[in-house]
């Protein structure tokens, strides 16, 4: 069960992530067509300028936001309790495969979903 909860994080997180990111992305576009009533071109800068727009959001919601889930932080779960579950390695159970992993994690995917809708956004405009 270990090695379960840490693999099966590793093969399904990051497609899961980028096909997130792809949906909030196309959902941000679709939001720009609505309040514009139109649909604009596409072109390299406008993808630039969406590019542009997730490395600044995605920027500003760590340097903001995220960094108070990290360890020490003020959003971040009791980190003396966290290394008493102890190695990787030793994890049975997803209780304990969430303590060690998830706020720090689920804040940044969160950022990056966001991030990915304001590039939608910026992109379609």
């Amino acid at each position: 069960p270990a090695l379960m909860c840490v693999g099966m994080a590793v093969l399904f997180g990051p497609p899961t992530t980028c096909l997130g990111c792809y949906w909030v992305h196309s959902r941000g576009q679709a939001t720009a067509h609505w309040y514009l009533q139109r649909v604009p071109a596409f072109t390299w800068l406008s993808a630039a300028t969406g590019a542009g727009a997730i490395a600044a959001a995605y920027t500003a919601q760590l340097r903001s936001v995220v960094r108070h889930f990290e360890p020490g932080g003020a959003l971040a779960l009791d980190y003396r309790n966290v290394q008493a579950l102890g190695r990787p390695g030793e994890i049975s159970t997803w209780g304990q495969f969430w303590r060690l992993t998830g706020p720090p994690v689920a804040a940044r995917v969160g950022a990056l979903l966001v991030s990915c809708y304001v590039g939608g956004v910026a992109h379609a405009c």
